[in-house]
């Protein structure tokens, strides 16, 4: 048995809409707490707060800048989608 991945265009379109929604969720959950910090985060001044407020920001960052791996992904799946539609 072989280990190729067998795709059409139909499974590519559905991957392209997976991702695409996967990295919409992301950014979104990611605003959210963002706007969050920034509503809330005037009022958690103490040390402990202030603390969990940058890494809270630290991790929003990390986590967009992974998301840069999705969009390379969804270069990929466009590009063979345009090269199977060539065929």
């Amino acid at each position: 048995m072989s280990n190729m991945l067998i795709m059409d265009l139909a499974s590519l379109s559905k991957y392209e809409a997976a991702l695409e929604e996967f990295k919409a969720s992301i950014q979104k959950y990611c605003n959210d707490l963002e706007s969050d910090i920034n509503t809330y985060g005037k009022y958690m001044q103490d040390a402990k707060s202030q603390k969990a407020i940058k890494d809270a920001q630290a991790a929003c960052a990390d986590v967009k800048r992974c998301l840069g791996h999705v969009d390379n992904a969804l270069d990929m799946v466009r590009d063979l989608k345009t090269a199977i539609s060539n065929l």
